[in-house]
């Protein structure tokens, strides 16, 4: 982990931690007030590193409970292949794409302000 600087790793470790104990990934909040960051913004540049350097990156829809490889192909054709774009797309465009299974679909996506990883 020589690519990462001290907070970098800091980060990553309480990432994966908490999502080791809670089942979920931190909020931008949640991770600013674990380091005391007076902004989200620094947040999001420490994601966005972690990302670039390939220790984070966003999950594929089909790792969704309940989301077989045709709802799969569906989602991947209209623009919705990770966990994060489906998480902030509106249930009625859901429900438009998906028919009824948009309901349990919905119920299923990431929770709000979660990293789509």
């Amino acid at each position: 982990m020589d690519e990462l600087t001290r907070r970098q790793r800091q980060i990553l470790y309480f990432i994966l931690n908490w999502q080791r104990a809670q089942g979920t990934t931190p909020t931008y909040q949640e991770i600013a007030d674990q380091f005391n960051f007076r902004s989200l913004n620094s947040v999001t540049e420490h994601v966005r590193l972690l990302r670039q350097k390939q220790f984070l990156h966003p999950l594929p829809s089909r790792w969704l409970p309940g989301i077989g490889s045709k709802t799969a192909v569906r989602l991947n054709a209209a623009g919705l292949a990770q966990i994060g774009q489906i998480a902030a797309t509106p249930v009625d465009m859901l429900a438009l794409l998906l028919g009824s299974q948009a309901p349990v679909d919905s119920r299923q996506r990431a929770a709000e302000n979660r990293f789509p990883f």
